[in-house]
């Protein structure tokens, strides 16, 4: 058991995606590819001390090895609750 409640792995075609806070901050690489995402039911972190309904983590790879990054990580929340439909266009 690793904690997700579901794992995708992503097609090796998927686009890259650039960090200039890898690089600029912690001296990694620009450049990194999409690898899978996967879901924790119940989030796996708060914000304010609030968990949320579930939490999606997308999980990069660089594209080359620097200052020993392996990955990057961009977590999102989701509640059933407490929604915002603003921003939406029709």
């Amino acid at each position: 058991m690793n904690g997700h409640t579901s794992i995708v792995q992503v097609d090796s075609k998927v686009q890259y995606f650039y960090s200039d806070l890898s690089r600029n901050v912690y001296g990694g690489d620009k450049l990194f590819k999409g690898v899978q995402f996967h879901f924790h039911a119940g989030s796996e972190h708060t914000v304010d001390n609030r968990r949320y309904d579930m939490e999606m983590h997308t999980v990069h790879t660089p594209s080359k090895l620097r200052r020993g990054i392996k990955y990057a990580a961009v977590g999102m929340l989701f509640s059933v609750d407490n929604y915002s439909i603003e921003n939406v266009s029709n």
